[in-house]
């Protein structure tokens, strides 16, 4: 498999080695990137390492949101990111590790991370935004549209939805808008099942159901 290099002038090379529903949605330049996944499949891995790719590239002035359905997904992915940045790329006192957690790098960009659901995600403009486990009772489709999706309009932010299926909601509409692209050009999906994450045998997932 290949390997994705990250770089940052004055800044590390992180490396990643996708398998190949990772690399497609990692290469793929639609600006609505939706992933149903199953459990243990590295959906939420591959969200950190695009978080940290467009953080580093980012400008002084990029601001990246995660926005988890409960505090633990939100959480996950602070610690996640928290571990891949080394402290040569993160500002003096750019850790901030009480809720509402936030990552700010040496030249400027700022991850946030924050809970879906509170009804006051954003007053600024984004760049970014992932919605993880988007398919959850627990994220209200109006944290998308009513907040997150009007902050990344100003700035024609991106956004990148990850979840296990849960039944049809909000977030399986967007997979649909996803797999329709002559009419939705700018969206993107992808499906699969844990049994195609390599790192996880599949007589183990056997034995977990």
């Amino acid at each position: 498999m290949s390997t994705r290099n990250t770089t940052a002038s004055s800044g590390p090379t992180l490396r990643f080695t996708p398998y190949d529903d990772q690399r497609e949605v990692l290469e793929s330049d639609a600006r609505f990137r939706v992933v149903a996944a199953g459990r243990r499949s590295g959906k939420t891995l591959m969200a950190a390492v695009e978080t940290v790719r467009q953080a580093l590239e980012g400008g002084s002035e990029w601001r990246g949101y995660w926005v988890g359905a409960e505090h633990r997904h939100a959480d996950t992915a602070f610690r996640t990111i928290d571990a891949a940045l080394p402290d040569r790329v993160v500002a003096d006192g750019g850790r901030k590790k009480s809720p509402p957690r936030s990552i700010k790098l040496t030249h400027g960009p700022t991850i946030e991370f924050h809970t879906a659901g509170g009804g006051a995600l954003v007053s600024i403009g984004l760049d970014w935004a992932v919605c993880d486990e988007a398919g959850k009772s627990e994220f209200p489709e109006r944290s998308w549209t009513q907040e997150l999706r009007p902050a990344l309009s100003d700035r024609q932010g991106a956004a990148m939805f990850i979840s296990t299926p849960d039944g049809r909601n909000w977030f399986q509409t967007r997979y649909e808008r996803g797999q329709a692209t002559d009419e939705y050009d700018d969206w993107a999906s992808w499906r699969w099942a844990t049994y195609e994450n390599p790192h996880v045998p599949d007589d183990e997932i056997d034995a977990a159901r």
